[in-house]
């Protein structure tokens, strides 16, 4: 009884060690497989790493080339704006004029990249083509005070007329006022470099055929074509 209990017992530890030694084997096959299975990922992923790299790299020279591109947009942004605060500067100076002196027949108008200064044509003229009032004359000297102490910008004069007339006499007339004020303000030793006087004729109506057509301006601006030469065109 003993024998046949020790047969059982070893052909038992037999079939234990042969179910182990299956099991030992297949660990090792799905160990293998899995070896398999994690060399093809790190081969995959060496691959997108080296992807990535080479993404990134071309990424930052864009980026380097991009931001060289807009480096003078980027300057030409900031100039334009300190123009802009410098016309507002100057806006601020001749409001505070126009109120402190009770000045007619000046307003101001602050647009982007220019200051507009319109005048009364029947206060600064009367019934003139040419010849500036008393009053017009002591309002445009007030005004060179602002315009001396603030030199930077530069100044145009712009005559407008209605369509009333014939086209070569509307170009003609509207140059008769802004000329007489030009040499107003050069009496005030206002720069002549500063200047530009501009007739525009019937062709810049506000209301069609009516008085608003007849109307000065001073336009204070910066000269834009100089700051786009900084810009690399294509």
């Amino acid at each position: 009884v003993a024998k046949r209990n020790l047969n059982k017992l070893e052909d038992a530890s037999s079939s234990s060690q042969a179910q182990k030694d299956a099991s030992i084997e297949e660990l090792e096959r799905s160990l293998q497989d899995n070896q398999a299975l994690l060399r093809q990922a790190q081969q995959k992923n060496n691959a997108l790493a080296q992807q990535l790299e080479q993404s990134e790299a071309q990424y930052k020279g864009e980026r380097r080339r991009y931001e060289q591109q807009l480096q003078p947009l980027l300057a030409l942004k900031a100039q334009l704006t300190q123009q802009q605060r410098a016309l507002r500067v100057v806006d601020q100076a001749l409001q505070q004029l126009i109120a402190d002196n009770n000045l007619e027949g000046m307003q101001t108008a602050l647009l982007p990249g220019r200051l507009i200064v319109r005048l009364d044509n029947q206060l600064f003229f009367g019934s003139s083509a040419y010849v500036l009032t008393s009053k017009g004359k002591d309002n445009l000297k007030q005004l060179s005070v602002v315009f001396n102490q603030h030199t930077a910008p530069y100044i145009d004069i712009r005559g407008n007329v209605n369509n009333a007339g014939s086209p070569q006499n509307n170009w003609k007339n509207s140059t008769r006022h802004p000329l007489a004020i030009l040499y107003a303000l050069l009496r005030e030793k206002i720069l002549p470099s500063r200047f530009r006087v501009l007739g525009q004729g019937e062709y810049q109506p506000l209301s069609g055929i009516d008085v608003e057509s007849n109307r000065t301006e001073i336009v204070l601006h910066f000269q834009p074509e100089r700051s786009l030469e900084a810009i690399p065109f294509r």
